[in-house]
């Protein structure tokens, strides 16, 4: 998060569990670190062979803003005429994860638009090994933790991607000379653990009940949130006070119906969805184009992934664009409603509206699954649907080969007419030579 850090907005800054910077954009580099007991001026910086590092000011209660921006000014300054500013640090394990996240915090939401989600995620999923000294940490641990997700339930490409997370943390601690060795370095889980592919899952896609209850939940969603808007202007308007919110003028309530809508008729993941910018939408040819670095395909590739809208999803992304205008600085098209800057987080709406329709064991994600799932129940060739979820392998949409009318059973049917070419009294007897 970026804003021109005052005495009143580093004042306002609310404590929170999960820790989190907010950037100064009057003097690049300086940002405050904001945790559940704590705000910190930090620098981020530079070194001459471009490695990242971030250098504790002080804490705001100690400095003023002024201040904060003195020190930084003079610790550029030193860099300017090389001198290196990093404090003497003893190469250890005994640092814990937990501090070791915080160091790796700004480096991460500084070269990567999803940083601030991925520090979240590490530090809630990794939530029981914050505390311990990297020491401490090893690869039967994690392996033991690997296999207790699993067995809860957690897809295996999940639980991956969540090792790979911390797995960069913890390299990043090596490379600045934080810690002396990552204890994940090598450690490749689907090796380690003994459990099936995900191509083995059970598919979860929506019924056509299902469905129904979805749009009818949020339709009622919609309108409480109209009318909840209504009244609470009224009610400012009554004591003569300044309404905080405008009326909402537009097709939708918020951003979730329009989201839900699009992951629905594209089978975008949730990420991509998030990282969605207007520019990746034209309009003209009806196609968004996401570069690689929007969408992944569970292997490394540097292909955009195009996908064709349909009317459904061009008339959703067309209300949505108008009724967004002059509201979404950052391009993001699903903006989040605090901050006007990518959306990370929509667990609680989720949550509330699968209870609200009556849905369970069903995550977001499994929209996804869903368009996948009716577009091979329509008859779409499984190299077609491959390409519409951006697989780069046909071995991951195989898991929706079942409801093809192309099925096995159906294929199996086909040499039943073979049947009249057999002998009436049975198959014949291999003749012996």
């Amino acid at each position: 998060m970026k804003t021109v850090l005052t005495e009143r907005i580093v004042a306002d800054l609310k404590f929170d569990e999960k820790p989190k910077s907010v950037f100064d954009e009057k003097f690049p580099g300086l940002f405050v670190r904001v945790g559940s007991r704590a705000k910190v001026y930090y620098l981020f910086y530079r070194d001459k062979s471009g490695k990242q590092f971030n250098h504790k000011i002080g804490d705001t209660a100690a400095l003023s803003i002024s201040e904060a921006r003195e020190q930084a000014t003079k610790l550029k300054a030193q860099l300017y005429k090389g001198e290196d500013i990093k404090p003497s640090i003893q190469k250890t394990n005994t640092i814990t994860l937990g501090s070791l996240v915080n160091e790796y915090e700004p480096a991460r939401i500084r070269t990567n638009r999803s940083g601030q989600t991925t520090i979240n995620m590490i530090r809630s999923i990794f939530a029981q090994f914050l505390e311990k000294p990297i020491s401490e940490l090893n690869e039967s641990l994690f392996i033991a933790w690997c296999e207790a997700r699993i067995d809860n339930g957690i897809k295996n490409t999940s639980v991956s991607n969540y090792i790979v997370a911390l797995r960069t943390c913890l390299d990043f601690g090596v490379d600045r000379g934080l810690i002396t060795a990552n204890p994940l370095s090598g450690f490749q889980m689907f090796k380690k653990l003994r459990i099936q592919n995900d191509e083995t899952e059970v598919v979860r896609y929506l019924t056509d009940e299902e469905n129904d209850r979805l749009f009818a939940a949020l339709d009622v969603r919609e309108k409480k949130i109209r009318e909840g808007r209504e009244r609470h202007i009224e009610l400012h308007l009554k004591y003569g006070s300044e309404p905080h919110n405008d009326v909402i003028e537009g097709r939708f309530a918020d951003y979730l119906k329009p989201l839900i809508l699009v992951a629905l008729f594209t089978g975008l993941r949730r990420g991509s969805l998030f990282s969605l910018q207007w520019d990746d939408i034209d309009f003209h040819t009806r196609v968004i184009t996401l570069p690689p670095d929007k969408h992944k395909t569970g292997y490394k590739t540097n292909k955009s992934l195009r996908l064709n809208l349909n009317d459904t999803v061009f008339d959703t992304l067309s209300a949505w664009r108008e009724q967004c205008k002059d509201k979404s600085p950052s391009g993001y098209v699903f903006a989040s409603p605090q901050t006007g800057m990518r959306l990370d987080n929509i667990s609680t709406s989720w949550e509330n509206l699968m209870k609200a329709a009556n849905i369970e064991n069903f995550r977001f994600n499994d929209l996804r699954h869903t368009f996948a799932s009716r577009l091979a129940m329509n008859g779409v060739p499984l190299n077609t649907i491959r390409e519409a979820m951006g697989h780069s392998n046909i071995d991951m949409t195989l898991r929706y080969a079942h409801l093809s009318k192309e099925s096995m059973e159906e294929a199996v049917k086909t040499l039943d007419g073979y049947s009249e070419k057999q002998p009436q009294d049975g198959p014949r007897a291999p003749t012996l030579i």
